[in-house]
């Protein structure tokens, strides 16, 4: 059966089209999720509108499932590393780039090419490891050529109205044989896996038509989208399609016009343009000023009206990634598992397997500690809830990499921590007795409770047999099947423990993947870590925060009620960049198949029209979104890439450049408020208690900076250090206060020190030691709570990295001003935690989260 092409000049008034009766009974195939959301709205009358991602991955599920692209991916790992290439480098090259391989060899078996028909003159190194990779992976596993097949092969209706039944809506009538007409919408340029898949439904006899935006009167901008349509395609060329012009009335859209009359040749149209565009000077300023009041933070940001804005990008793929932290369960329906608690936990679960060796850091653990997932049976304690306890152990295992290092490290510190306690009591009642009753108590590993350290030590155990039972001993690979069954059975141990931590879309996700992989592929260990996380990012043509501006031709369906912020109106934006080429096939490569394979020249075509694709895509922006609704910008400083101008496009229609905050106050949003106070004043005050007023060191930090006390007294119980290079000046005044009291034992004394700082090289440990023994001095004392005297000491473990004439000076400006102190911390109501930054900071235990520090590299 014949394709056929119509055009339209108003998105908004099929109705007075010809073709509308006909559009009334058809299946709708959208080239977008956008165009889809956008007819939907327009015309509520239609049913069966579905994008063609839906529908080519629906008609053939067997080769887009995740499953399917999963095995895929470990074959093609485990023949790279099998495969005997003498060049390290190249090997190292295709080993990271695996999944950029998969990707290349999946888009020539969707064009329909066979690898074992190609014949070359010349290819380089990387071509030819390609090509003979892309055959081993066809030799092993024969699913590219079941595709292929599909194809090519001429296929009875029925599969294809079996697929379109499966993505109707509920409330839709059932799809039938009877007069089936699928209408394409949005096909400005098509991809060689649709080319193919359209073939595939012209081949089953099935009545098609193309129905595109098209005007007339910019042949130089229009006219790229007949290289894609002609009879060397099986597609209708430019003299067969018909033409129809549906506008209500023809009167110029100004900006549009103007926009493109520039290309025809002709004098431009003269516009009064009085149109701003803003320049954000970072990604944060525009999210606290276009993303935020759009998607509030912590609130039920599915539940936000439709009129109250949509954001469009030029970088929308780039933007989507960066508010992923911000907002990670955006799209419920996403299964993208990565977003949440339970897919970080099993990603990072398998990065404890290295190379054969069971390795524990820092990120790891944190990840592990944090995600929820990590969970106690005989405590009923759960790893969330001792992050910060972990965070003040980690300087003790530097230098550690295997578990069983971290183990025997843990061992050590409890130890070491009992140890200590009895040598210099344990007062965890009284915690300013606690703050000095020991030069230890400062260090941040030392200042953990023996049964809190114990506690993480049972949680490492755990942690230890989950990989013992994820990977087999003495093996270095698996099935998938089998991995994948022990992989689900630590789920549902642990999902049965820790429902409360779980939100009703990740026990959906989790249920999803208890369907477990059934596949007897073998696959190494060493790749299964990149596989899990592709495999659990999911692949889905999910909704997305930011529309991407390729898809903003579905904008012109919509109604104009609501704000639409387009943004990434730069240089770098537009026109759009090309596609990339498939990995490692260099340009004369890619077009010496073209020849052999016309089917290719969609991808070549569809990069040769970037700069046309982008003019048509604005000239529908301008033309039916309403120029008062429309907010233009552009970020200036971007990534890697700095002080940006706008796109040739901008400056070629005149906007005016606006200040961000000047726009701000135009749209009448309001603004993130910045100023919060930690916690109530009341509740502050209260939680001091007075017993933190009993010591000097207290009022010394509040004298220096409010927001250190704060995060000194009331986040914590007293402030320590978890900073090795603060260690080291502490380190220095250990040794002369061992030597002080203990005169005369160097040897045992430093052996003694020696099993306290176990992460410390042979030659930093030696090295610090003797450069601080033989110093110790006499003590002068300050005494505490009228019951007996603290050595001066102290100071140094309070206040480490600052000389002791600054430290004497700090003291005695705050003794000086002690009653003054006691009385704003005890009676003033304005009393406030202003942050008192300096060079000082840089000795602070709170630098690394406290937002009002000064670093070392900041100028004076």
């Amino acid at each position: 059966m014949t394709i056929r092409a119509q055009t339209y000049s108003d998105p908004k008034n099929w109705s007075e089209h010809p073709l509308y009766p006909d559009l009334m009974s058809a299946v709708h195939i959208c080239a977008t999720a956008n165009m889809v959301t956008g007819i939907k709205e327009a015309y509520p009358e239609f049913q069966h509108i579905i994008s063609i991602r839906d529908f080519i991955d629906t008609l053939f599920s067997d080769w887009y499932n995740q499953e399917t692209i999963l095995r895929e991916y470990l074959t093609l790992s485990r023949l790279i590393r099998d495969k005997n290439i003498k060049d390290s480098p190249l090997k190292e090259s295709f080993t990271k780039n695996t999944e950029l391989l998969l990707e290349s060899i999946r888009f020539f078996v969707e064009a329909g090419i066979d690898p074992s028909n190609l014949t070359f003159t010349e290819l380089t190194d990387k071509e030819k490891l390609f090509f003979d990779l892309w055959n081993d992976i066809e030799d092993v596993l024969k699913e590219f050529n079941d595709h292929r097949y599909n194809l090519s092969t001429s296929n009875e209706k029925d599969i294809i109205i079996y697929a379109l039944n499966n993505l109707r809506d509920i409330s839709e009538d059932r799809i039938t044989n009877k007069n089936l007409h699928l209408v394409f919408h949005g096909f400005y340029f098509i991809t060689p896996e649709q080319k193919i898949v359209i073939e595939y439904l012209r081949r089953s006899k099935i009545r098609i038509t193309f129905f595109n935006f098209y005007d007339q009167k910019y042949p130089s901008t229009f006219n790229f989208i007949h290289a894609f349509y002609n009879q060397n395609f099986g597609l209708p060329d430019e003299n067969e399609w018909t033409y129809i012009n549906n506008s209500k009335e023809d009167l110029p859209h100004m900006i549009a016009d103007s926009f493109l009359s520039a290309y025809e040749g002709n004098q431009p149209l003269q516009i009064d343009n009085n149109k701003n565009i803003v320049a954000y000077n970072s990604f944060f300023d525009f999210m606290q000023d276009v993303v935020i009041p759009l998607y509030p933070l912590n609130k039920n940001i599915k539940s936000k009206t439709k009129n109250s804005g949509r954001i469009v990008a030029t970088n929308a793929d780039i933007l989507n990634k960066m508010l992923v932290p911000y907002y990670p369960e955006y799209n419920s329906t996403t299964k993208n598992l990565l977003n949440y608690p339970i897919g970080k936990f099993l990603v990072r679960l398998h990065q404890v397997y290295d190379d054969g060796k069971f390795i524990f850091s820092p990120e790891i653990l944190m990840a592990l500690f944090s995600s929820g997932w990590l969970y106690d049976y005989d405590s009923s304690n759960n790893g969330k809830d001792f992050t910060a306890q972990l965070q003040k152990i980690i300087p003790y295992f530097e230098n550690c990499t295997t578990v069983n290092e971290w183990m025997t490290r843990m061992e050590n510190l409890s130890s070491q921590n009992t140890v200590l306690n009895q040598a210099f009591g344990s007062y965890l009642n009284d915690r300013v007795l606690q703050s000095v009753s020991s030069p230890f108590s400062k260090f941040s590993y030392f200042n953990v409770p023996t049964e809190e350290l114990q506690q993480i030590q049972r949680f490492f155990s755990i942690l230890e047999k989950m990989v013992e039972a994820l990977f087999l001993p003495n093996q270095s690979r698996n099935t998938l099947g089998n991995h994948f069954l022990r992989l689900v059975a630590i789920i549902q141990n642990h999902h049965l423990k820790i429902n409360e931590v779980v939100n009703q879309i990740e026990k959906d996700l989790i249920e999803s993947l208890l369907d477990q992989v059934d596949d007897s592929t073998q696959f190494l260990y060493d790749d299964i870590q990149k596989a899990l996380q592709f495999y659990l990012s999911g692949k889905d043509n999910e909704e997305q925060m930011i529309i991407p501006f390729i898809e903003v031709d579905g904008e012109a369906f919509k109604k104009n009620h609501s704000p639409v912020f387009f943004t990434g109106l730069d240089e770098d934006g537009l026109p759009l960049g090309t596609f990339d080429l498939p990995w490692p096939l260099q340009p004369k490569t890619f077009e010496y198949l073209t020849l052999q394979f016309p089917t290719l020249e969609m991808h070549t075509l569809r990069n040769k029209s970037v700069k046309h694709i982008s003019r048509y895509l604005l000239y529908i922006s301008f033309k039916f979104l309403n120029p008062a609704q429309l907010n233009l910008s552009w970020i200036k400083n971007f990534l890697d890439k700095e002080n940006l101008k706008p796109a040739l496009y901008i400056k070629q229609l005149g906007f005016t450049e606006q200040p961000p905050t000047d726009a701000a106050d135009e749209r009448t949003i309001n603004p993130l408020n910045k100023s919060f106070e930690f916690m109530p004043v009341d509740i502050i005050k209260k939680s001091i208690g007075l017993e933190a007023l009993n010591s000097i060191d207290a009022y010394v930090e509040y004298n220096q900076c409010k927001k250190r006390f704060y995060y000194s007294y009331i986040v914590e119980p007293y402030g320590d250090y978890k900073d090795n290079f603060i260690h080291e000046f502490m380190f220095s005044e250990v040794v002369r206060f061992v030597e002080y009291y203990n005169p005369n034992n160097q040897t045992v004394n430093k052996e003694e020190l020696k099993k306290l700082f176990p992460q410390w090289l042979d030659y930093k440990f030696n090295y610090k030691f003797n450069t601080s023994y033989g110093n110790a001095n006499a003590k002068s004392n300050d005494q505490f709570k009228n019951l007996f005297f603290i050595s001066n000491s102290r100071r140094v473990f309070t206040f480490p990295g600052l000389t002791t004439s600054a430290r004497n000076k700090l003291y005695d400006n705050t003794k000086k001003k002690i009653a003054l102190l006691s009385k704003e911390l005890k009676n003033d109501n304005s009393w406030s935690l202003k942050a008192n930054p300096g060079m000082h900071c840089k000795y602070c235990s709170h630098i690394n989260y406290c937002d009002a520090a000064k670093f070392p590299i900041d100028k004076e």
